[in-house]
């Protein structure tokens, strides 16, 4: 009796796991989450390197421009002082 009542609860029971194992992921789906999240994580890093590029490119610009700016201030001071010289007005 008690070999019956096991055998009728194991089939019981195997019964009731065999939907759970129906709903567990299969390798190809595990492989398409896998390459999705992938997909997606190289999205977000081209995202934060475009923004970083553009950043980047910003404050070069913006280097460059102080530079041109200072070098010209530069320039026209020295020429100012040639002039001055050359005029005779450096001699006060």
């Amino acid at each position: 009796m008690n070999r019956l009542r096991t055998a009728l609860l194991t089939a019981l029971l195997n019964a009731l796991s065999l939907p759970a194992l129906a709903d567990e992921p299969t390798p190809i789906d595990r492989t398409v989450a896998a390459v999705e999240r992938g997909a997606q994580a190289a999205a977000h890093g081209i995202e934060r390197g475009a923004k970083a590029a553009v950043r980047g490119v910003e404050i070069g610009l913006s280097a460059a421009e102080r530079g041109v700016r200072r070098g010209a201030e530069a320039t026209a001071g020295a020429i100012e002082k040639v002039v001055d010289k050359l005029t005779g007005d450096g001699r006060k």
